[in-house]
């Protein structure tokens, strides 16, 4: 048996459960929340009228299609003249022009909403910071278990063969760049 992998804490320290307590939050937690769900509402009726937008724009895609296809299959040169002055008509439609660009804006914001509601989601947040100190963001990767922490944390670690988060032989020591 592997002796390295045992957690003698176990032995030493009870597991210890504690239940949470009903609690108030302080008011700047529950204004932070309000602010939150007013963003999550905003994204979600922006993204509302993106798909609506889509969907129009998908209509008038499909009409110039029938139209196209009506041309191409039609025997008769006066029917085909007049549809080809639809189809003119409908392709240079200003509307649908103002629609396309309205959508890019509101694709555009969609996306950059979307990055920050993400952005705020603290278990995410917490993959990126130093399990160690908590306070900064991890670049240095410790192989083969996994766990990230910060150079400096790190650096004042006083047994590097093993990791101080699960104390597994380390292999490697890698740094991780982000862009």
């Amino acid at each position: 048996m592997d002796l390295t992998l045992f957690d003698f804490r176990r032995l030493i320290t009870p597991q210890v459960v504690i239940e949470p307590l009903e609690v108030d939050l302080p008011q700047n937690w529950v204004d932070f929340e309000k602010t939150l769900l007013k963003f999550k509402s905003e994204y979600h009726k922006t993204k509302s009228e993106l798909n609506k937008l889509i969907v129009c724009i998908s209509k008038h895609r499909d009409e110039m299609n029938v139209i196209k296809y009506a041309i191409n299959n039609i025997q008769t040169n006066d029917t085909a003249d007049m549809l080809r002055e639809v189809y003119n008509k409908k392709m240079f439609d200003g509307n649908v022009k103002e629609m396309t660009d309205q959508a890019a804006v509101l694709a555009g914001e969609c996306k950059a909403m979307k990055k920050v509601l993400q952005d705020t989601n603290v278990g995410n947040f917490n993959k990126f910071t130093c399990s160690i100190c908590t306070d900064k963001l991890v670049d240095t990767f410790v192989d083969p278990c996994g766990h990230v922490f910060c150079e400096q944390c790190m650096s004042r670690v006083v047994n590097k063969t093993h990791c101080p988060g699960c104390r597994t032989v380390i292999n490697s020591i890698k740094r991780i760049y982000t862009l």
